[in-house]
């Protein structure tokens, strides 16, 4: 054992190399830890619903040309770096925990779709992707990641299915996968000749232990104390009219359709924006916020917002959940205009974002809501706003070429975790969107509708932003509107 004295004349290349074997010796040995607060959110559901596949985030990549082996060696060398991808998650001291393992075996499962006609193999292909995102995950059963590589020609184009259950990753984490993973593929491939990834400062157990430790006292009771207030009497359902009567139980059966808008209105929407001094996001929300009273006749809204929550640069390359949902709550008034409603986005969403460290899991024990029956706590409707995706950007290349996204079936897991969740992305010029619904409540065509209503008040108040909000056309000959027996619930909370 080195002394003091012995240290002390050490060079810190030396103290580095040391340290760096400590830690290397102690990462090889299994390791048990706390979950974060979103963990054990996800873990208690999945106890509550054993065997769905509502939490499985598929992410596909294609490759123009592929060397197997130098893929095999890259998820390797992807699952020593990232602790999430060796994890398992099960009781201890009937405590739910996350086990690190110190190496666990990459599965590459291979198909090969070459031999088929094009219409076959897209046919087999949806089948086997939808195969894929159904199959649900054994949390304690081993790791929450599994992998699938298709061949779908003579000509070497691949498609590599990664499917992971959302205790261990997020939106954000996807991009980190597929960026690393190309850099490492290439790496390998051309014999090394590629800069290696830069050491990770933390690893997400290390941020779950952290997030609970440093969630106390003085700091905790501040963002409570905002939340808690923001959320006063607010009300607990969304008077959204569906199709079917609402089931009794929560159903979480789905699907998505999509939009897109033109590119006139996708370079509206980023001018008004920028002429505005607002954002993208604050502006389609509004939007969203206009639409969803037209529907309603609610002046009370609750909308869900996730946020990456990736304050600290540290946790910008890890793969975890990191994800948080903020509450975002507006109340309106019947002669209000657009303008109005954006100005009262801006103001709330930014205090929100100020105050996002809270987790959301974090609230909802705070505030003890009572749960009403068919509908999820809080809110029953999210706005998803995403930028450039680093999925689309840094796909893993094998001579600088990937597959178009129609050269492979669209492929979703058949889910919806809330009644309606639209999602906008912001990609170069293009606006582009979808609604992920309940397909309990919903009909297709209603949603189809839905999707007009929302894109005719995008492009009448880019044109007029001081129109009120009834005014605004929609298209149609009767608003919708909500059944007259249906009971308004709300809450009160405790100071």
């Amino acid at each position: 054992m080195l002394s003091k004295s012995d240290l002390n004349q050490l060079t810190l290349e030396q103290k580095r190399q040391i340290v760096g074997a400590l830690l290397e010796s102690t990462f090889r040995k299994t390791r048990i830890l706390p979950l974060s607060y979103a963990q054990e959110q996800l873990w208690f559901m999945d106890k509550l619903q054993p065997g769905s596949p509502v939490y499985n985030i598929p992410l596909y990549i294609p490759f123009e040309s592929l060397d197997r082996p130098s893929l095999q060696g890259a998820l390797e060398k992807l699952t020593y770096r990232h602790d999430m991808l060796r994890a398992h998650f099960d009781l201890v001291d009937e405590k739910p925990m996350q086990i690190i393992e110190p190496e666990v075996e990459v599965n590459l499962r291979f198909e090969d779709l070459s031999r088929m006609s094009a219409p076959e193999r897209d046919g087999a292909l949806g089948e086997l992707l939808n195969e894929e995102v159904q199959k649900p995950f054994d949390l304690s059963g081993g790791v929450c990641v599994r992998y699938k590589l298709f061949r779908l020609d003579a000509h070497g184009r691949h498609l590599l299915s990664v499917t992971m259950h959302h205790i261990i990753t997020d939106a954000w984490s996807l991009g980190i996968m597929v960026s690393e993973l190309r850099r490492v593929y290439d790496g390998i491939r051309s014999g090394g000749r590629s800069l290696p990834l830069a050491p990770l400062q933390v690893e997400y157990s290390d941020y779950a232990r952290w997030q609970r430790e440093h969630l106390r006292g003085i700091r905790l009771s501040k963002l409570m104390g905002y939340w808690v207030d923001q959320l006063r009497g607010a009300p607990q359902i969304l008077r959204l009219p569906t199709d079917r009567p609402r089931p009794k139980d929560q159903t979480f059966n789905g699907t998505v359709a999509g939009f897109v808008f033109d590119v006139e209105v996708s370079e509206a929407l980023v001018s008004f924006s920028q002429h505005r001094k607002t954002t993208l996001f604050m502006l389609l929300l509004a939007c969203y916020y206009a639409l969803l009273y037209r529907y309603t006749g609610q002046e009370d809204l609750i909308v869900g917002a996730p946020v990456a929550n990736r304050a600290h640069p540290e946790l910008e390359s890890v793969i975890g959940i990191f994800v948080n949902t903020l509450i975002l709550r507006v109340r309106l008034q019947e002669d209000e205009t657009f303008e109005d409603l954006l100005s009262k986005v801006q103001a709330m969403a930014l205090d929100a974002f100020e105050h996002q460290a809270l987790p959301f899991e974090r609230l909802v024990d705070e505030l003890n809501v009572e749960r009403v029956p068919g509908y999820s706590p809080l809110y029953q409707v999210v706005f998803n706003f995403q930028n450039a995706s680093l999925i689309e950007s840094e796909r893993p290349r094998a001579e600088g070429e990937v597959m178009n996204d129609g050269d492979f079936p669209f492929v979703h897991s058949n889910t919806a975790k809330v009644d309606l969740n639209l999602t906008v992305t912001q990609s170069e010029s293009k606006v582009s969107g979808g609604i992920e619904y309940n397909t309990d409540l919903f009909e297709p065509g209603t949603i189809d509708e839905m999707i007009s209503h929302y894109k005719a008040i995008v492009e009448r108040v880019l044109t007029e932003p001081s129109i009120q909000l009834l005014e605004i056309p929609l298209g149609i000959e009767e608003e919708a509107g909500q059944p007259e027996d249906e009971e308004m619930f709300s809450f009160e909370l405790g100071g």
